[in-house]
């Protein structure tokens, strides 16, 4: 099949000084979009939102403002009915989830008609119920490959529906046999008057390869650590290959999840080096041994779990030195803890043969932590490229306090 228009012949040119005179998109104070060129480069469609910014109606800019579809919601964004102009067409969706699993349409002279109904395995359709037009149902199974529906057949084991798209979803030619199916790029309802596809927080323009409005979280879907999150538009990351975003918040989520955890991984290590800078000024010198090698555990052990949220929020190969370099594996975090607490018990109870034993139990531990530590350190030194400390204030917090003796820093003397 030829290769269509990206659906953007919308800019055009000053031919004397080679700048934009028609971008061919505009955009609301919130960064909807509100007008764009149709493909023909001449009609201007515009695009009209509710007080939540979804879209809402779309309609030509014309001289009478012909309205094309206009979309009802509900409290979580599922739309629960489209009207289709052209055709004078009610379709109203039933949703279970978020997830549309049947649709009833309507004409403005009639009732409404069960017309179509989906099943599902977890998050994967499976197939679509359809009438036969003799009082029975006419299923047909979905086929889908890694990104969505490709393939899509029926009883008697035809093929009834096959799509093939370009990165970005625009279809290079979707075949039909048997039904009109508006399930198309990774299973987005695509309307045929409008050409955009619902994502359920959003809208999906194949033809841009991004959506109309930003993502709904805002500046906070933003990492450095990944650039093409800056682009709140952007669909995947920019990578519709290897990923799909079915709700359109793929991005924002993850990102909000991920800083969230931070935060909560920031405050208990605070919470943590407070009462270790407490005990350390309120118990004696030489005592210290049992709680102090516990808490730079726990200091160390928080300082690897934000290496690995950093790694995966965005940090990429650069949190794997937060990972990988572990000052005490975590059996000789134990170990010292261990010993920590029979030497007390031997300094106070003087039970020293139980001390004696119970140190070779721990030296034991020890080594074999070693070993493990070692083969860790090794895998990790094989993936990492370029080293920063991770965990941000955890880090620093043990890096001063096991290198520069701070806050009565364990003594692994003994051990």
């Amino acid at each position: 099949s030829a290769i269509p228009l990206d659906g953007i012949p919308n800019l055009a040119y000053d031919t004397a000084t080679n700048r934009i005179t028609t971008s061919g998109y505009q955009y609301d104070v919130n960064g909807n979009m509100i007008r764009s060129l149709a493909e023909d480069g001449v009609t201007w469609v515009k695009y009209e939102y509710d007080a939540a910014n979804r879209l809402n109606i779309v309609r030509k800019d014309d001289a009478n403002q012909t309205q094309l579809e206009r979309y009802q919601y509900d409290s979580t964004n599922a739309r629960v009915q489209s009207h289709d102009f052209a055709l004078d067409r009610y379709k109203s969706h039933l949703n279970a989830g978020g997830t549309a699993i049947a649709e009833f349409t309507e004409f403005t002279v009639g009732v409404p008609t069960w017309t179509k109904s989906y099943t599902y395995l977890g998050s994967s359709q499976l197939s679509t119920i359809t009438p036969n037009g003799q009082g029975g149902e006419y299923t047909e199974y979905n086929h889908p490959d890694r990104l969505g529906t490709r393939t899509i057949t029926n009883q008697a084991g035809g093929t009834s529906y096959e799509q093939n798209t370009l990165p970005y979803g625009t279809a290079l030619n979707a075949e039909s046999t048997t039904q009109n199916n508006n399930k198309r790029f990774t299973s987005y309802d695509r309307s045929a008057q409008t050409g955009l596809d619902y994502a359920i927080n959003r809208t999906y323009d194949s033809k841009q390869g991004r959506f109309t409005q930003v993502d709904p979280i805002g500046i906070q879907a933003a990492s450095l650590a990944s650039p093409q999150t800056l682009n709140m538009y952007t669909y995947c990351g920019n990578d519709p290959v290897n990923y799909t975003d079915p709700s359109g918040l793929f991005w924002g989520f993850f990102k909000k999840l991920f800083k969230w955890l931070m935060k909560a991984i920031k405050w208990i290590a605070i919470a943590v080096t407070v009462a270790f800078i407490v005990i350390s000024a309120v118990w004696a010198p030489g005592s210290t041994g049992f709680i102090a090698k516990l808490m730079l555990g726990l200091l160390d052990f928080l300082s690897k779990i934000g290496g690995a949220m950093s790694f995966a929020s965005g940090g990429l190969l650069a949190a794997t030195e937060g990972i990988a370099a572990w000052q005490i594996g975590l059996g000789a975090i134990i170990a010292a803890g261990a010993a920590g607490a029979v030497t007390e018990y031997q300094t106070r109870n003087r039970k020293k043969k139980v001390a004696q034993a119970s140190r070779k139990i721990c030296h034991w531990i020890q080594a074999e932590a070693g070993r493990l530590s070692d083969f860790f350190d090794k895998l990790w030194n094989k993936t990492k490229e370029t080293g920063k400390e991770a965990g941000g204030i955890v880090g620093v917090v043990w890096q001063w306090s096991s290198c520069s003796g701070g806050w009565g820093a364990a003594d692994h003397r003994n051990i």
